[in-house]
């Protein structure tokens, strides 16, 4: 019975060991995994703020693409509110030009009656002068309207490099 009992207290103390073992391995094992678990959770929360970052990337660049559009229109119209405008000035600078043609036909017809009598000719000269008054005021504006017309298109140079630039 002695033998039994140390045989049965070996195989005991052999369980005790094995079970001990076992427990250490589970202790080992559950330590591995909360490395892992804590090593793929702190990922996923790299992986969140990198989305999250990417997801700000994203709605800063619509963001900035919608005021990109929203600029280029602005100057879109005023590009074409300044090529109104020119095509206007020209048109105005086009009929100043016929008038000052009419003007100059009216002083040569005005001359033609110079001869009939001097009381005429001292009105017809006063006339003439007030015609090349306004020819010259006129030509001074056409002058200016071209100068303005040479601003505008440098204007839309530079608009254009601009819009090319920001392209």
């Amino acid at each position: 019975r002695k033998e039994q009992l140390s045989v049965q207290e070996r195989v005991y103390l052999e369980e005790v060991e094995a079970a001990q073992k076992e427990k250490e391995a589970i202790k080992k094992r559950e330590r591995d995994h909360a490395v892992v678990l804590d090593r793929l959770k702190r990922e996923k929360r790299q992986r969140e703020l990198k989305d999250k970052a990417a997801k700000d990337e994203i709605e800063r660049m619509w963001r900035e693409e919608e005021e990109n559009d929203i600029r280029q229109r602005r100057e879109e119209e005023e590009l074409a509110n300044l090529k109104r405008k020119r095509r206007d000035k020209e048109g105005e600078a086009q009929r100043k030009k016929e008038e000052i043609e009419k003007l100059k036909a009216d002083t040569q017809h005005q001359h033609q009656r110079e001869q009939q009598a001097m009381a005429e000719l001292q009105a017809l000269e006063d006339a003439k002068r007030g015609h090349e008054d306004k020819i010259r005021a006129q030509r001074e504006q056409i002058r200016e309207l071209e100068e303005e017309g040479e601003r505008f298109e440098q204007l839309e140079a530079e608009n254009v490099m601009e819009m090319e630039r920001k392209k």
